[in-house]
Parts: structure tokens; sequence; C-alpha cells
């Protein structure tokens, strides 16, 4: 993308510490809803639902709970889109970008995007909820603190639980998820883990430096934070973000053609031969979202000058696509 192309994006939605709620499996809630409104009336018998290309979304336990509370049976996007679980993480989003300031030629170890220029950055910031907690804990030394990596498209102003960076043309209606990523969790647990090898050792894990030079705390006051505060974000963290890209992308940008890379795919057209990225969440993550894998690429990627020296060698390539 071209940096004038996110500013006017950015300019237009203003998103700014936006409140984005989540529970788990709410992607599913966002899908099903999404998928009715195509539907006549925007609703449809739960039956006929099931036998779609999406009704393996029924499954999911929130959803279960929400037809077992059905009068009848049918399912319409107004009661998907209503729908309230009861415990609900609370997060905050906001825009960035991210690349180099030319388009002629790409930074590929660094930059990691597949064709040169920029990304628009969506973050997934935390709320009080978790942050009145963690700063009365752990007390960090700087804002970044011990576990966001300032080298990485994070918050300059609020602390980041994870973010996508998409590559996006609005006029061929298109969005592609380049990378999803957190490193806040990575390094929470290591950091841990770490710790508690030390106490374990019979050593005083208050004298490591990571207690010493990142935070006016000490392990146990540490040990309350991952296990009580942080430890329920772990099984959500993946999907939460991916559900912030279908929200965005749907509801601010109106686009309804989605792609996410194939890790094979993605490695390739970004050139990581050492530094990949865990492979679940190019292989796992998207097909519990429905997503199919195609073998059609975005056609902004295949109108890339760049790129065209990669699609010329006929090599096999793959995407995950997700149409509304």
């Amino acid at each position: 993308m071209e940096l004038n192309e996110i500013e006017y994006i950015q300019t237009c939605l203003d998103i700014d510490r936006k409140p984005f709620p989540y529970f788990k499996d709410k992607y599913a809630f966002t899908i099903l809803a999404e998928k009715l409104k195509r539907w006549e009336n925007g609703g449809a018998k739960v039956a006929e639902i099931k036998k779609s290309d999406f009704g393996f979304l029924l499954n999911k336990n929130e959803v279960k709970n929400l037809m077992a509370k059905l009068p009848g049976k049918s399912l319409t996007s107004d009661l998907l889109e209503n729908y309230w679980a009861k415990e609900n993480f609370y997060f905050e989003l906001e825009l960035g970008h991210w690349g180099e300031y030319s388009n002629k030629h790409r930074k590929s170890i660094w930059d990691q995007t597949s064709r040169p220029g920029y990304n628009l950055v969506l973050r997934l910031n935390f709320s009080l909820q978790h942050d009145v907690p963690y700063f009365n804990l752990i007390k960090p030394f700087d804002r970044l603190g011990p576990f966001a990596l300032g080298g990485h498209p994070v918050s300059e102003k609020r602390n980041t639980l994870a973010w996508a960076r998409l590559d996006i043309d609005l006029g061929t209606g298109e969005l592609l998820i380049e990378e999803i990523q957190n490193d806040w969790l990575r390094e929470a647990k290591s950091s841990y883990e770490l710790l508690l090898k030390e106490k374990q050792a019979k050593r005083n894990p208050n004298e490591h430096w990571l207690i010493r030079f990142d935070m006016r705390s000490d392990f146990n006051k540490y040990e309350q934070y991952y296990l009580n505060v942080l430890k329920p974000y772990y099984a959500i963290w993946n999907e939460a973000i991916l559900a912030a890209v279908f929200d965005f992308s749907l509801k601010e940008l109106g686009i309804k053609n989605i792609y996410m890379h194939h890790f094979d795919t993605g490695n390739k057209l970004k050139d990581l031969k050492w530094s990949k990225p865990p492979k679940s969440i190019y292989t796992k993550l998207p097909r519990s979202f429905g997503f199919k894998l195609v073998e059609k690429a975005p056609s902004f990627l295949k109108n890339s000058t760049y790129l065209k020296r990669v699609f010329r060698r006929k090599e096999e390539l793959k995407w995950y696509n997700i149409e509304f």
C-alpha cells in the first residue's frame, strides 16, 4: 500500500481507542450474522444452516447456548449480532502503519511484506480490565514494560496484546492479512518460566535481572499477574485479533473479500527462510473461521510488478479466502 492510502483510511475512519468487547468464539456470531444477511429476511432455519458451508459454526458452545434459549428453530442476523456472553474481554482498537519509504524495493527480512510499500496495522490493545491490575502488580519501569518489543508495530501510547498487518486494495475490494502476531503473551510466559526455574533451584528470583531492571515488583506479584490476570488471554488472543480484522473489514471498510496467507506461500512471498511464524496461525486458525484454501491470488498481488517474477515461475501458491 501507499502511505497516502493508509493516511486516507485513518482520516476517514478515525479509529482510536474504539471499544472491542470479545468472548470466546464470538467470531462465529459475526460470520453467521454476515452470512445470514445474504439470505431471505436475514435468517434461516437451523436445519438449513447446518447444511451450509458455515454450518460447522453452530457447534460453538456460545452459539449452542443461544439456540437453547430460542422459542423457534430459526436464527436471524439480528439475534446473533445482539448476543452477549456472561464473561467478556474488553479491548481497544487502534490503527497504525508499518513498512518502508519506497515502493521500488523491499527489505524482506525486516518489513516482511509481500509487495513493497506499507501495511495498515490493526492493533488489539488491552483495556483497563487488564491494565489496572497490570500496573498495580508489575509496576514497569517504562511505558513498554517487560513484555512489549519496541521494534514491532505496537502502540506508542497503550499496551498492545496483538496486531494484524493488512494489505488492502480499495479498488478491487480485497484485504490480505499479511501477519498476525503477539509479543506480550510469549514474553510473559518465557519470563515466568525462567523466574520459576530460579525459585525451584532455591535461588532468589527477585535477584534476577528480569525483576531488578524491568519492574518495581517481586516474583510473588509477577506470578499473581501471570496466573490470575494474563492466563485467560492465551485461549482467545489469536481468534480475537482475527475477529477484529473481520469486524474492521466488514463494518468499517465494507470489504467482503478477505484473504490470508497460507503458511508456505506467505514465507515464500516474504522471503522468510529462518524467522518463520508459528505454523498454526496460518493453518488451524483460518480453517476454524471457515476460510477455504484457494489457488487464486488477490488480484492486487498478481498485478504487482515486484511479484510478477514469482507468479511467472508457476510455483504452487495458495491462500485462504472467505467471501461474503
